[in-house]
């Protein structure tokens, strides 16, 4: 960057790099809880100047986000006061905002039951405040086995049946 006066120009005051407006922004996952890791998707330089530049605002709420080196930025979702969908924008340095992506946020009620059979072929029954209808596939994960599918109801009530587990506990 230099200074013109008249016709003199400064010596240098330093530089100042540019770039392209990251565009079609999409979330790899529109939801979940606080500390979940959020994929931002869209054109994102792959590197900064300044790293710590790069701000993820969920609401009014924001933290900072890290580029990925693939054009993506990797966000934690913060803890919200409520529930419901936020608007997800990023910040790159400071000043100009990329966003139209929201994040909803929800939370675990209830589990029931909470004791099945090693075998598998328990339904279990996540009751959910703050998550409606989601797109893309559903799936309950139990620790050391496979995931399996999930449906959602009108009610916020999440299903799957346990699969087989390898040991007990």
């Amino acid at each position: 960057i230099y200074l013109k006066r008249g016709t003199d120009l400064s010596s240098s005051w330093g530089d100042m790099s540019v770039y392209a407006s990251p565009s079609d922004l999409h979330i790899d996952v529109a939801s979940g809880q606080w500390g979940d890791t959020v994929k931002v998707s869209g054109g994102f330089p792959l590197t900064l100047p300044q790293e710590e530049s790069v701000f993820c605002n969920f609401g009014k709420v924001g933290l900072p986000g890290r580029l990925d080196g693939q054009g993506s930025v990797v966000c934690t979702a913060p803890a919200q006061l409520r529930l419901g969908s936020q608007p997800l924008t990023i910040t790159l340095n400071g000043q100009d905002s990329f966003g139209g992506p929201e994040f909803t946020y929800w939370s675990v009620l209830d589990v029931e039951p909470q004791l099945g059979s090693r075998k598998g072929g328990t339904q279990i029954q996540i009751s959910v405040d703050g998550m409606s209808v989601v797109s893309g596939q559903l799936q309950c994960f139990f620790e050391g086995a496979l995931p399996v599918e999930a449906t959602l109801s009108d009610a916020g009530v999440l299903r799957c049946i346990s699969p087989s587990m390898p040991h007990a506990g």
